[in-house]
């Protein structure tokens, strides 16, 4: 490849997918630590608005959370991936509270 086809072609796709640039949330830790807060806040409103998530909803609910989570670590977005992550734990959590507390 010459040296003015790959001018061209930086033009026409300036930033690939791992182009090297740099992660949305590119410290782990403080993501992890995000991905708690989305959890907590998640659960909560979960807990206080809404009373039940029917289960054909909540098994797609997770299945769309893992799958985001899955692309998202796949395009080196780890962190963002892992606010996905907290999202589908909350809805699991919910899903054990009521479980829980509603059983006889």
């Amino acid at each position: 490849m010459s040296a003015t086809s790959a001018k061209h072609l930086h033009r026409i796709i300036p930033r690939a997918p791992f182009s090297g640039a740099m992660a949305a949330l590119p410290d782990l830790a403080a993501a992890g630590l995000y991905g708690v807060v989305v959890f907590l806040l998640t659960l909560g409103l979960l807990v206080v608005f809404v009373e039940t998530v029917p289960p054909r909803r909540l098994l797609a609910l997770l299945l769309g959370s893992g799958l985001a989570a899955v692309v998202l670590a796949g395009l080196g977005e780890v962190g963002v991936a892992l606010l996905a992550l907290g999202i589908g734990a909350a809805l699991v959590a919910n899903h054990t509270f009521e479980w829980l507390t509603t059983r006889p």
